[in-house]
């Protein structure tokens, strides 16, 4: 049997999941009076998510790098949102991030995606 991914070793128990938040994409809106489109934020999903914690070695071994920011979170194995072909926001505590790494497991029924989360100001 292949060994599984580490985040997948952990064994999340429903509970964990205890936080809710809003995935989606950017989409061009049109503003109806001046004409001008800019992008918004368009829910794809509402899904529960599991923080993951990052240890000190790992926030060392990313400092420097684009990934000094992030936050790691847990979230049940979600088809519609891994087959998505563009780039994937959250919504989380009334903040915005883009998904800068998004690793999919669909091997078992209770399989989890690990999704990299950054800080952003605004989707587009």
């Amino acid at each position: 049997m292949a060994q599984q991914p580490e985040y997948q070793g952990f064994g999340y128990q429903a509970y964990q999941f205890a936080d809710v938040g809003d995935f989606g994409v950017s989409r061009s809106t049109r503003n109806p009076l001046t004409g001008i489109t800019k992008p918004s934020f368009e829910k794809v999903a509402r899904l529960h998510f599991a923080r993951r914690n990052v240890s000190v070695s790992d926030r060392f071994n990313a400092g420097g790098t684009e990934q000094q920011d992030t936050v790691m979170i847990v979230i049940r194995h979600n088809k519609q949102l891994s087959n998505l072909n563009e780039p994937v926001f959250a919504k989380l505590d009334n903040k915005l991030y883009k998904c800068v790494s998004y690793s999919v497991n669909d091997s078992t029924y209770n399989a989890v995606d690990l999704l990299t989360l950054q800080h952003i100001s605004k989707v587009g």
